[in-house]
């Protein structure tokens, strides 16, 4: 699990990220980011109802893009929103 700090939980922030974050796309996923101004970096993932009907495999993709980000924390640029998308 991802610590606290390191969660975007509010509307605000992810309405921010959506509104003036700069976006990457690839065929499995798409990214978006904006600078937070903070001393971290805090990360959100979204997979919806088009990738999977089930929940547990919607979750299963969020528990895995979590690890990956975890174990990759200290070597990420600190100061930035990021919101992963998962596609179809």
């Amino acid at each position: 699990m991802l610590p606290n700090k390191n969660r975007l939980k509010k509307k605000k922030d992810f309405g921010q990220v959506f509104k003036k974050g700069r976006g990457f796309k690839d065929n499995a996923l798409s990214v978006k980011l904006t600078e937070n101004n903070l001393k971290v970096s805090r990360f959100a993932f979204v997979v919806s109802l088009k990738v999977s009907k089930k929940a547990f495999l919607r979750n299963k993709i969020r528990r895995r893009l979590r690890e990956i980000i975890k174990a990759n924390l200290s070597k990420l640029k600190t100061g930035f929103d990021v919101v992963f998308t998962v596609r179809r």
